[in-house]
């Protein structure tokens, strides 16, 4: 996601910008301001911790998301079929 910030960003030929961000978009700005600060002038932050560009946590940060998506996912899916049948499949638990 990143990357394709700063990809758009030279695509469109914009040379700065003002980003306010909150959680998910305050650690992209983050990486954009390490990266490339001279394409921020002024950055609000909110409700984001600090973000150190660090490649090896890169895997780790794809696991995260992944369990982020599918989680609720299985949730649903879990108390659905609890709910329906009475009972949860072993594959389920």
């Amino acid at each position: 996601m990143c990357t394709a910030i700063v990809h758009m960003l030279a695509e469109g030929g914009v040379s700065q910008v003002t980003v306010i961000a909150i959680s998910v978009g305050g650690g992209a700005t983050q990486y954009l301001l390490q990266t490339q600060p001279q394409r921020v002038e002024h950055a609000v932050l909110s409700h984001c911790g600090p973000i150190r560009n660090r490649p090896e946590l890169e895997k780790s940060a794809q696991r995260l998301l992944t369990l982020v998506r599918w989680l609720p996912l299985a949730v649903t899916r879990w108390g659905l079929l609890r709910r329906t049948t009475g009972t949860v499949p072993a594959a389920s638990q």
